[in-house]
């Protein structure tokens, strides 16, 4: 399980149901060896890309309040299969678009022909384009979930 911690921004109105919390998440901090520059170098690229916090609304029980810190949670098998079905697929359209007028016009090319490099090209493309149109149309994003109050002492 991946966690993050948050804290609580607003919260919605409730009219009855669940109410939406606007979370703000904060970014993840460095070891200490990092942060001395003597680690992996995470802590490096955190200061060179200065890591602003993001927000995400969520749904969250009726006993949290503006300021409270919050875990947010996320299954890591869930969030491979969105990587693989965000990436993955449209690099799959690529390649297979790619090779298609490759293998039709093989016969009628030689090999390094600027045209059929130009079609494979657009081609290609076009695979891409159709799979991350497909991707963005059926599949959803997993949001996390909020589970318990964030220690104090974390941040």
């Amino acid at each position: 399980m991946l966690t993050q911690i948050g804290v609580i921004t607003a919260l919605s109105a409730t009219d009855g149901r669940q109410p939406i919390a606007s979370i703000r998440v904060l970014p993840p901090s460095a070891c200490a060896k990092c942060a001395s520059g003597e680690g992996c170098g995470a802590g490096l690229f955190a200061r060179l890309l200065r890591m602003r916090p993001t927000s995400i609304d969520l749904p969250v029980s009726a006993a949290t309040r503006p300021g409270q810190r919050v875990w947010l949670a996320m299954d890591e098998q869930q969030l491979a299969r969105q990587a693989l079905f965000w990436y993955g697929l449209p690099v799959l359209g690529f390649l297979a678009g790619a090779a298609l007028p490759v293998w039709l016009l093989a016969g009628s090319a030689s090999g390094g022909n600027l045209s059929v490099d130009g079609l494979s090209l657009l081609s290609g493309l076009s695979g891409l384009a159709m799979c991350w149109l497909a991707v963005r149309r059926w599949q959803h994003p997993v949001r996390p979930r909020v589970l318990l109050e964030a220690p104090c002492s974390s941040r």
